[in-house]
């Protein structure tokens, strides 16, 4: 006896302009309502799509935002150093182009480096080329990239 099938081919409906237009990777559709905020989809995955497109700007600013951040001699050995660093930072924060998590990273470690320049600078100034050679590196540092004034 031969058994015939009973499967019917399926049309792909046409899509509803009233239903959220997300779909899955295995072609199933949200069956939510479109929201009246978004073009094509629903609140969830409205807001998912605007989630996605924040982590991705993210992620294509960040050599730029690391340019931005660097201190003013390039290095964390002053406290002027550290201070326009946070500032940038902070800066960066108020612009939602850092995460919450990494700027409270970044903002920890300054506290630390800040809590340790007193002990770099004793070092130098005692154990080794003494205090004209900290005023010397402080100094560096600063010109190298304040505005030069005329």
């Amino acid at each position: 006896m031969k058994y015939q099938s009973s499967r019917t081919a399926v049309t792909p409906q046409k899509p509803d302009a009233n239903r959220c237009q997300f779909s899955t990777a295995d072609g199933r559709q949200c069956r939510m309502s479109r929201w009246e905020g978004h073009v094509s989809f629903c609140l969830f995955h409205a807001r998912l799509a605007a989630r996605e497109a924040r982590k991705m700007a993210q992620l294509l600013g960040v050599e730029e935002l690391g340019k931005e951040l660097v201190s003013l001699s390039g290095e964390f050995k002053t406290a002027t150093d550290i201070n326009h660093f946070l500032g940038k930072l902070l800066i960066s924060i108020a612009r939602d182009r850092v995460p919450h998590r990494n700027a409270v990273a970044m903002a920890y470690i300054c506290q630390l480096l800040l809590c340790t320049l007193s002990s770099v600078r004793h070092e130098i100034t005692n154990e080794g080329p003494g205090f004209s050679a900290w005023k010397a590196l402080v100094g560096k540092a600063l010109s190298s990239r304040l505005p030069q004034q005329s």
